[in-house]
């Protein structure tokens, strides 16, 4: 016995089978008890059921002519999408002859077809006048080029990419369609060496604009400037009165105006040779904070004499003011210059005594 077909849940399925006896005409189908409907999911994998089932026999008159249903509504957690269902006798007899355990039905419920009608006798997938797609509760769509109007799906049906589509869009061999989830405003660009046109060849931007052509670079992943293209690039131009904040490189030397001010100038490839009459550096007056800071900033006490060839002012004015004010240890033969707290020295300096002279060396 083949299958029925395949269904969605939630239908009620309907089949006639026939009883005959042993010589093959129709026979009563009659038993004690009753005769029960039951449905069994994936033959005997799963449990089986009788809800929704119901068995009519001898139809209409007819001897032998029985005919069973199966209401899937009934029992949505056992008539399930995935899933092969049999039907079976339990108890009866045809013409003194046990059939209990007989199969008399097989259907299945979204196993095997791919797109299935939603309404009956429609047996290929509709397209209405106003362009809706009417498609199965349990079918998916894949890919979807062009809407016209928004299909009326429902909780089974699955689209998987399409965001927004404002006006349809023909793609053409060359096309590429990478991902378009919102345009706002619509950006035409032609492409040609006219006017008012953008030229995309060659790896160039090129912008027309009447006869002019400026053109950007983006080969590299910089912009780049077709110097070429540049209006009066060897004129000097005056800046009267600008102001520069920083420069990081003068490829060529600048000649700044009286109001002109150069804040930084970290690197200078062209050399500047100054006239006699340049003024390079000028201090007219400094400022009262200014004389502040020099004078009341701390200077630390030394660790060590100083040495002439590296020696600072803050150096030689720290060891001074220790040679003044810390203790001096001496000996008949050595001058100890001690720390503030006295607890380790600072330098040493070898006396040597004569008749009449006392001679101190350098201290080390």
């Amino acid at each position: 016995m083949g299958s029925l077909g395949d269904f969605h849940s939630g239908c009620t399925i309907y089949d006639l089978f026939v009883t005959t006896d042993t010589s093959g005409r129709p026979a009563a189908l009659a038993g004690n008890p009753p005769i029960v409907l039951v449905v069994y999911r994936n033959a005997f994998v799963d449990s089986c059921s009788t809800v929704g089932a119901t068995l009519a026999l001898n139809c209409n008159g007819l001897l032998g002519v029985n005919a069973w249903s199966v209401n899937t509504e009934l029992d949505k957690g056992f008539y399930a999408c995935a899933s092969q269902y049999q039907v079976l006798l339990r108890g009866g007899c045809v013409n003194s002859i046990c059939v209990s355990g007989y199969v008399v039905g097989r259907f299945s419920l979204a196993k095997t077809a791919t797109l299935r009608p939603q309404v009956a006798g429609r047996n290929c997938v509709g397209v209405t006048a106003s362009g809706k797609i009417e498609i199965d509760p349990c079918a998916a769509i894949f890919s979807v080029q062009k809407l016209l109007d928004r299909p009326v799906v429902d909780s089974c049906s699955t689209i998987f990419s399409v965001q927004s589509v404002l006006n349809a869009v023909t793609p053409t061999a060359c096309s590429t369609i990478f991902s378009v989830k919102s345009v706002e405003n619509a950006v035409y660009v032609s492409s040609g060496a006219g006017a008012n046109q953008i030229d995309l060849c060659g790896g160039m931007i090129k912008i027309q604009h009447g006869a002019n052509t400026g053109q950007v670079n983006l080969r590299d992943g910089r912009p780049g400037i077709n110097w070429d293209d540049i209006t009066n690039k060897t004129s000097a131009a005056a800046l009267s009165c600008t102001t520069i904040f920083q420069t990081t490189r003068v490829d060529n030397a600048v000649t700044p105006t009286a109001c002109s001010a150069i804040f930084s100038v970290q690197s200078v490839l062209n050399a500047v040779t100054p006239t006699a009459c340049s003024t390079v550096y000028e201090v007219i007056t400094i400022s009262n904070s200014g004389v502040a800071k020099i004078l009341d900033t701390a200077i630390t006490q030394p660790t060590v004499v100083f040495a002439w060839a590296s020696a600072s002012m803050r150096n030689i004015l720290g060891w001074l003011g220790a040679l003044s004010s810390n203790c001096l240890r001496q000996t008949a033969t050595v001058q100890t210059l001690r720390a503030r707290d006295d607890l380790s020295a600072i330098a040493t300096a070898n006396l040597t005594c004569e008749a009449t002279t006392v001679h101190r060396g350098s201290f080390t």
